[in-house]
């Protein structure tokens, strides 16, 4: 159950609006993580404890957000960061084993632990990119991380010579 948006920010010491009350409630965080991003630092999140993580290539993670949304599929939150060329994907705690075996996809194992900016920062060469619904001060519906099947789905088509019916080829790019 997602918590009020009034309860959520004022647990969190949060304004009347913040994308980190929308991440932290989408995320399930604690409240010493958002005290953490409040003084911009990072936090670690493990994998599998709150939700499990799915790793893709910077390209690959673009096509798939691209596929997705063209798709009219709900991307949720997710982190990208160019220097690793890499984006992380936040799944549903007892999901990302969907994607074993998926071109592109890798599941770091339980326990293992990633660095998490605050939202409104870039930090560590890593940022949060949010779906447009963080940005409308209400708390994240139900099911706000991408869900594992969505992301299979996308993956394999970004693999493939699937194509954007907005741009053509993405491979092309």
């Amino acid at each position: 159950m997602i918590p009020s948006a009034e309860g959520t920010r004022r647990r969190h010491g949060l304004g009347p609006f913040s994308t980190r009350a929308w991440l932290a409630a989408a995320l399930g965080l604690s409240e010493p993580a958002c005290g953490a991003w409040a003084r911009g630092r990072l936090i670690e999140v493990i994998n599998g404890d709150l939700f499990d993580i799915v790793e893709v290539d910077f390209a690959t993670g673009r096509r798939a957000r691209i596929y997705m949304t063209t798709g009219e599929r709900d991307m949720g939150p997710h982190i990208a960061s160019a220097a690793y060329d890499a984006v992380w994907i936040p799944v549903p705690i007892g999901t990302a084993y969907r994607l074993v075996g998926v071109p592109g996809a890798a599941v770091p194992g339980a326990g293992w632990k990633m660095p998490v900016p605050p939202p409104d920062l870039y930090l560590a060469d890593r940022a949060w990119i949010l779906p447009p619904d963080a940005l409308t001060g209400a708390l994240p519906p139900e099911g706000a991380l991408t869900r594992a099947e969505d992301l299979r789905e996308a993956l394999e088509a970004a693999a493939s010579n699937w194509a954007s019916p907005l741009r053509g080829s993405v491979r092309a790019r």
